[in-house]
């Protein structure tokens, strides 16, 4: 067999080593050459298309960044996918801590818990619980725009996570980022408050 200049050995491209991987143009070769199997990789574990692509491009930011850190013990396919790998098994738990933030969020079921004692309180209850509304609109209107829509889109309008990316035109990791930021916020004011009472 021969082999021209740039790698191809009768057509056929060899496997890059981490011994021929000394510059940046051989990881964007990578990049280029192992999206798809990357993209399946991430795919494997996030279940959502968009997200396994957000998880792709994150880890080739990181890889670019990371250039220096390349040990060139393994291939660059190995290194760019244990980057992919790490980045959607990172999604997965921030999924998993979104939705167990919701659940146990008193100002985020507040609105679920009024709509089911309408016409069950006193007189009492109905000012306190109006000015806990009153409050969390306030705290909602310091959220940064994006944010502050997506949460009114997925608490407010009881929308899923897939139509909040379609009305906000954004993905459901970005949706996710942005749900999660929120709550943080509103739970950063809430303890602030209950100091100064």
């Amino acid at each position: 067999m021969q082999t021209n200049p740039v790698g191809m050995t009768n057509g056929y491209r060899a496997p890059r080593t981490a011994s021929a991987a000394n510059d940046r143009a051989d990881l964007l070769d990578a990049m280029v050459e192992h999206r798809n199997y990357l993209n399946r990789v991430a795919f494997s574990i996030l279940r959502h298309a968009e997200d396994a692509e957000d998880a792709v491009q994150a880890a080739y930011l990181s890889a670019w960044t990371g250039w220096a850190s390349f040990r060139q013990q393994s291939s660059l396919k190995t290194w760019l996918t244990t980057i992919v790998m790490n980045k959607a098994l990172t999604e997965v738990r921030k999924r998993r801590q979104t939705c167990l933030s919701m659940d146990a969020d008193p100002l985020l079921m507040a609105d679920a818990e009024w709509q089911l004692s309408v016409g069950q309180v006193t007189p009492e209850q109905h000012v306190i619980r109006e000015q806990s509304v009153r409050r969390l609109q306030e705290r909602m209107a310091r959220l940064p725009q994006p944010t502050r829509t997506i949460v009114m889109l997925r608490f407010g309008q009881d929308l899923s996570l897939e139509e909040v990316a379609l009305s906000s035109g954004t993905t459901r990791s970005s949706v996710n980022w942005h749900l999660s930021r929120g709550c943080k916020a509103l739970r950063k004011s809430v303890a602030r408050r209950r100091m100064l009472i």
